[in-house]
Order: C-alpha cells, then structure tokens, then sequence
C-alpha cells in the first residue's frame, strides 16, 4: 500500500511525509534526531543531484573537466548565468553521496520495522 501512496513523490514530499509519520508514531527522541541528521544529509545529496542534473554541460573527453552552465531569469534578480568547471571525481562523488543517502534510508527504515 505505501508504494501506491509515494510512487509518485517528489523527494521533498517523502521526507515531509517519513517525518510526520515518525513523530506520529511518537518515535523515541533519539531515533527522531537520528532521522533529522539523516535527513539533513540526504538534503544536501538532493541538492548536490539537482545542481548536476538541472544544468547545461559543455564537456569534451570523458576524463577531461566540464563546464556547467546554469542560467535562470527571475522576477526580483532579473537574468543570472552560473558556469564552473567540474571534475569527472565531482560527478563521482555526488552520485556516491546518494548512494549513501539512500543506504541511511534504507536502513533506519528496516529498522524501525523490526
């Protein structure tokens, strides 16, 4: 039943909604603050995901650096472009921190069911 609920959920929405369910289920304090840190991680491992995907790359050989491109136009600030060079390790690395992230997930799940 619950992956009919969250299948389409954006991952802003999941976390809201595991937070509410573990207050509702009035969870010790201390497995409350361990899913506020995990969860603060796995912000962060989003944020990094997005900034990458949601970008413009200009990109040459596989081992060779990257431009990303990011260029936004805002009612208050108006036209913005971003550009950074980034690494192949860069890339890597992002992609490890969300592996880590789901793995935190994952595993406080498991282990609120046992």
């Amino acid at each position: 039943m619950g992956q009919v609920l969250t299948a389409e959920l954006g991952w802003r929405p999941l976390q809201a909604l595991l937070s509410s369910l573990a207050i509702h289920r009035q969870l010790p304090a201390a497995k409350l603050d361990k899913l506020k840190a995990i969860l603060a991680s796995t912000d962060a491992a989003e944020q990094n995901r997005n900034t990458l995907l949601h970008s413009t790359w200009l990109a040459g050989a596989p081992s060779d650096p990257a431009i990303r491109f990011k260029i936004t136009a805002k009612r208050n600030s108006g036209l913005a472009v971003q550009n950074e060079v980034v690494l192949p390790g860069q890339i890597r690395q992002v992609a490890d921190e969300l592996a880590k992230a789901a793995f935190e997930i994952m595993t406080f799940t498991q282990a609120l069911r046992s």
